[in-house]
């Protein structure tokens, strides 16, 4: 009687272990669930910090099937009722937008937005970002974010095309938006041989030389860029700005070499997170 009930006792916890153990491996290993549980880290990072508003509603996020540039780059979107994350292929958060709507009304000023901002950055990223600018077309009274824009810094220089953008919640002061466009790789040793007044002689004779002449527009300064021909190590440059009124291009001259490095028109739209 004794060794029945043991046997169908172990045939029961054969069936449970049966039907259990698949459950457990597609939790953890089932599509998408490492995209998942990385965005849902993120969730309860940003709740745990207060930089959004706690949800007592539990989330729960879908990935999106990746198409075009997304799949080319080996991108990964995911959505839930109130929240859009952006993953790169090593699963870091590259884009967020906190979909819930709030009040209409202004209770901050831009300059308590970009202290703000500043605030939520130290907690979400590491490393050394300086404000750029605070986006002129979200001071407008319609815009219910002030969109602060954050360049990303080494051994005291920016890099000139990578940026942290966060939006701040006009109403409450919530993070509602975030994009991070920087990247892990590192720069080449700094050199720095040629004044910036020799960057901008090099950069003005490069305009004249395809038809036009032209004058150097704001001020020039030293950033780290990427050459032409390469993707990965950046050079730190003279970044100028030349123009003749319809023409306007952006040169980058090398600090060591006073050699053009890259270049291109600057009719390029900002980046922000919608």
């Amino acid at each position: 009687m004794k060794n029945r009930k043991k046997r169908y006792l172990s045939i029961l916890i054969l069936i449970m272990l049966l039907i259990t153990i698949p459950i457990i491996l597609y939790n953890y290993y089932g599509p998408g669930r490492k995209q998942i549980v990385a965005a849902n880290n993120f969730i309860k990072k940003l709740q745990s910090e207060n930089i959004i508003e706690k949800n007592r509603k539990h989330i729960k996020f879908q990935v999106v099937e990746k198409t075009g540039i997304q799949k080319d780059n080996e991108i990964y979107s995911l959505i839930s009722d109130n929240y859009r994350i952006d993953l790169n292929k090593n699963y870091d958060v590259i884009s967020f937008v906190d979909k819930l709507k709030t009040n209409s009304v202004i209770n901050l000023t831009p300059e308590e937005g970009e202290a703000i901002a500043k605030e939520y950055l130290l907690k979400i990223c590491h490393g050394d970002y300086r404000v750029k600018e605070v986006n002129k077309n979200d001071l407008k009274d319609e815009s219910p974010f002030y969109s602060i824009i954050f360049s990303k810094y080494e051994d005291g220089y920016p890099y000139y095309s990578e940026e942290v953008i966060i939006n701040i919640n006009k109403n409450n002061g919530k993070l509602q938006g975030y994009v991070n466009k920087t990247k892990d790789d590192n720069h080449n040793d700094i050199k720095i041989n040629i004044s910036k007044e020799n960057a901008e002689e090099n950069a003005l004779k490069l305009f004249k030389d395809v038809g036009s002449h032209g004058k150097i527009i704001g001020k020039s300064y030293l950033a780290f860029c990427n050459k032409k021909e390469s993707a990965y190590k950046s050079e730190l440059a003279y970044v100028v700005n030349v123009s003749n009124g319809k023409e306007n291009m952006i040169y980058f001259i090398s600090s060591n070499s006073g050699k053009l490095i890259n270049a291109f028109s600057n009719a390029v739209k900002k980046t922000k997170v919608e």
